[in-house]
């Protein structure tokens, strides 16, 4: 017997200024633990004017794929997002989330790969932002146990993780201090614990961007996966959160600072799943 699981949402989160507001998930849908197909879909979303999205759909599905006479239990998670608009500070033509897992009779742990999620047309204060994106280490390592095997490894396999976990991309000088917001200051400590670790954390927060150019504004923190805007807040992209058995990804979650403040994720999805009885 096999648990399915996969769910997928493409907006959902709180404003907490200027007036507070709970934005419920959008489009946003789950699978059943037998397996099968769900799927959501809204259009001409718009919350007063601050949040508003053309169209966003989003799928999952699950069932069993015959390959050489074995039988594996897939998984795939969709979230597409199409003209969004936050706060006329974080503009995207369209934002794709892609996970698609693997779990074959005798693995302990699906695989569960990236591989599709990216962006289009994205503007983050008045700027074309080019977002360079390597799906390789997760593709390459699809299963935690495979993170921890190279994190042990010490050398080029655990440096390259390590080159992957938010907050790496933070210089030193630019290391948050007390009067941070406290997601910055987390985001910097998750990291150094994880520096001074011999073993990986059961939960890895993770990016799949490398890189964003087209940002040259000086007022701005330009780290890689992470961009911090003056008076208008952090910029998150292309997180993966990786632990056994399952994965996520928010290509966007955004901690806005004054005067605006809530935290809102855009494009998310999640994929695990396990046998029954367990291997």
């Amino acid at each position: 017997m096999y648990l399915y699981h996969a769910d997928a949402l493409a907006l959902g989160g709180t404003l907490i200024r200027p007036v507070p507001q709970v934005i419920d998930s959008k489009a946003a849908c789950s699978l059943p633990t037998t397996g099968g197909t769900a799927t959501a879909r809204v259009e001409k979303f718009s919350l007063n004017g601050l949040v508003s999205f053309d169209m966003a759909q989003s799928d999952v599905a699950g069932g069993i794929e015959t390959k050489s006479g074995t039988e594996f239990n897939v998984t795939r998670v969709s979230t597409v997002i199409e003209g969004l608009n936050i706060l006329n500070m974080v503009m995207a033509d369209r934002i794709v989330v892609r996970l698609a897992a693997e779990h074959g009779p005798n693995d302990p742990e699906p695989k569960i790969i990236t591989t599709g999620c990216h962006y289009d047309g994205l503007r983050i204060a008045g700027h074309a932002a080019v977002v360079k994106t390597d799906h390789n280490l997760f593709s390459d390592l699809p299963t935690y146990s495979k993170w921890q095997a190279d994190w042990k490894a010490g050398g080029a396999p655990h440096a390259r993780i390590l080159n992957s976990v938010l907050g790496s991309t933070i210089p030193k000088p630019d290391a948050p201090v007390a009067t941070a917001p406290q997601h910055l200051r987390d985001i910097y400590k998750g990291y150094e614990d994880l520096v001074a670790s011999p073993d990986l954390k059961p939960t890895v927060l993770s990016s799949f961007v490398t890189k964003v150019d087209g940002i040259d504004g000086t007022e701005i923190k330009n780290w890689g996966p992470i961009i911090v805007v003056p008076q208008f807040g952090t910029i998150y992209l292309g997180e993966a959160v990786v632990s056994s058995g399952q994965r996520r990804v928010n290509m966007l979650r955004l901690e806005l600072g004054s005067p605006d403040g809530g935290t809102l994720i855009a494009g998310s999805g999640g994929s695990n799943g396990t046998t029954f009885p367990p291997v």
